[in-house]
């Protein structure tokens, strides 16, 4: 029998970090996965809902490891299954049979009869994406920039909390306690992407992001999940002729994604300003983001350090665009990169441009300093027509209005 965790369940899967995933939660408010618990369903506050005697397989299988791996899911957990009990939905499990025709490589095996979409999988077989409105591109496209990134934005359900706090009690996360370095950007000089292991070879373990005064915030730092080059390889084993209405959204979507973005504020300033006009942006080319760039010997002067990380690049146009947030940049090698940054870059004949994430979330104040922006990078605004104004509106409305992160629906 198979049971594949599929949808947010497997967005929520992938966006919990490894180190709370394993860490064993049965602290205050929880209860010991006992096949036969009879605490009350309410996965928000981290309480496990009991398993029935005759519970059906795929219950049977979930409910011990709510407090392990999948601590991470809130509940019910959707699945695919060929289990021949019914697709009933349970406090545990909301089934689905498994499509026709499903590919066996879609889903990676964690164990225990239980497997989950892969990412690429995860993303393009969102069942809620089936329509072609620019805010259902968006908010795929946010997903997308995220999974390709390096940074996420970990389920926030009372059963992650608790191991959270937990792991920062025993000092997990502090200085020397951590086997690999740190996520420094996304690709080197020359565009080749960094990946997922340091330069001793001990693979990059994820990170909280703290803010400047070295508080926790919602954000961890890890290597990218997957690539917009292998979404577009799945995309184009899943349709073939690139016609099919069922992924006309993931389409518009995986055009306006780009890889390495690594806060929010990025993944919002680049749908802004660098989506097309007919998805609502300012179609401000297809700058490289968080990429080295090497300083020559006399801006390592000015600099103190050997290359500084660009949000986002546009070398043929030798500009950059820093996106400054009080959360973003704070880890030390960061902060001392950019902080000395600007003069050294200028020096090398890159013009700098910043925007703040209020400037954003505000359109009168977008629409004040959006002409000075593109001066700075090389771009103008395009013509405020009545359908571009619509299609941005639209846009901002998914971006600012709306929470970065899918909400899960029973």
């Amino acid at each position: 029998m198979a049971v594949i965790i599929c949808d947010i369940s497997a967005w929520e899967y992938w966006r919990t970090p490894p180190v709370v995933a394993g860490h064993p939660s049965c602290g205050a408010g929880h209860h010991a996965p006992d096949a036969h618990d009879h605490s009350s369903d309410d996965s928000q506050k981290g309480t496990i809902p009991k398993l029935r005697a005759n519970a059906r397989k795929v219950d049977a299988l979930i409910q011990p490891r709510l407090l392990a791996d999948l601590k991470g899911l809130s509940l019910p957990v959707h699945v695919l299954t060929d289990e021949p009990a019914g697709f009933h939905p349970t406090s545990i499990a909301k089934p689905a049979g498994i499509p026709h025709g499903f590919r066996p490589h879609c889903a990676v095996d964690i164990g225990g009869g239980l497997s989950v979409l892969s990412p690429e999988a995860t993303l393009l077989m969102q069942p809620r994406h089936r329509s072609s409105h620019l805010s259902d591109a968006a908010l795929l496209s946010k997903m997308m920039f995220e999974a390709t990134g390096i940074f996420t934005i970990p389920p926030t359900g009372e059963r992650v909390r608790q191991a959270i706090e937990d792991l920062w009690g025993l000092g997990a996360f502090e200085e020397g306690r951590l086997a690999s370095e740190g996520v420094y950007g996304f690709s080197d000089a020359n565009g080749r992407p960094l990946g997922d292991h340091d330069r001793w070879g001990n693979r990059i373990e994820w990170r909280p992001i703290l803010d400047k005064r070295g508080g926790q915030t919602n954000m961890w730092k890890r290597p990218p999940l997957t690539s917009v080059e292998e979404l577009g390889s799945l995309l184009a084993t899943l349709d073939p002729t690139g016609r099919s209405r069922s992924f006309s959204v993931v389409r518009r979507a995986l055009a306006m994604t780009r890889n390495g973005a690594a806060s929010p504020a990025e993944v919002q300033a680049n749908l802004l300003l660098c989506s097309t006009t007919h998805n609502g942006g300012e179609s401000w080319g297809d700058p490289f983001l968080n990429r080295h760039v090497h300083f020559t010997d006399n801006a390592r002067k000015l600099a103190h350090a050997s290359f500084a990380i660009a949000d986002s690049i546009w070398p043929e146009h030798r500009s950059i665009l820093e996106v400054q947030g009080e959360e973003y940049h704070t880890d030390d090698l960061g902060y001392r990169l950019l902080s000395g940054s600007t003069a050294a870059l200028e020096s090398m004949g890159y013009s700098i441009a910043e925007i703040l994430p209020f400037q954003m979330a505000d359109l009168e104040l977008f629409d004040a300093i959006l002409t000075s922006l593109g001066k700075r990078l090389g771009f103008s605004p395009c013509k405020p027509t009545a359908a571009h104004l619509r299609r941005r509106d639209e846009l901002h409305h998914e971006l600012f209005s709306m929470p970065f992160e899918p909400t899960a629906t029973a």
